[in-house]
């Protein structure tokens, strides 16, 4: 008489049950494969410490910005003299001596007078020599430098 008897399954390499699970061939009988959990450890630290960089960032940029609006702001008076390309606007002083910064919020810098024929000497070409456009000339020539001075302190941190 002849003996049937059950043939062992052979034991796969664990490199072999590895690619059968990439290509779908699963091993039924490979428990641990079914069971492995990925959990990524340290994400609150992680957020933490970008929120805190960006913190940073926005900070130094507003510096950056506020020291770019004193720049602009001396660069203006420059012009109003006649130290630039623009006509000289100086007649009593009055408005180069009153032009102003503020910042309304952050990363923003305004520069501006507050006297009643600032717009006309900026604007009209009706004044001997035409519009003078301080303002306008010296924020357009120094662009460059507006941004140089956001992106010097942003590098810092």
């Amino acid at each position: 008489m002849r003996k049937i008897g059950l043939r062992k399954r052979k034991k796969l390499s664990r490199k072999k049950q590895v690619e059968n699970q990439i290509e779908g061939k699963e091993d039924t009988n490979d428990k641990m494969a079914k069971n492995i959990k990925v959990s990524v450890k340290g994400i609150p630290q992680a957020t933490k410490y970008v929120n805190k960089k960006i913190a940073e960032a926005l900070k130094n940029a507003d510096k950056g910005v506020k020291q770019a609006t004193f720049f602009i702001k001396g660069e203006v008076v420059f012009s109003i003299n006649g130290d630039r390309a623009e006509h000289e606007s100086v007649d009593t002083g009055n408005f180069k001596n009153r032009i102003t910064t503020i910042f309304p919020k952050q990363l923003q810098g305004v520069v501006f007078s507050d006297v009643d024929y600032a717009g006309i000497l900026e604007y009209s070409p009706n004044i001997i020599a035409g519009p003078r456009a301080h303002f306008k000339n010296t924020k357009e020539r120094n662009e460059e430098k507006i941004v140089n001075f956001i992106k010097m302190e942003v590098n810092k941190i």
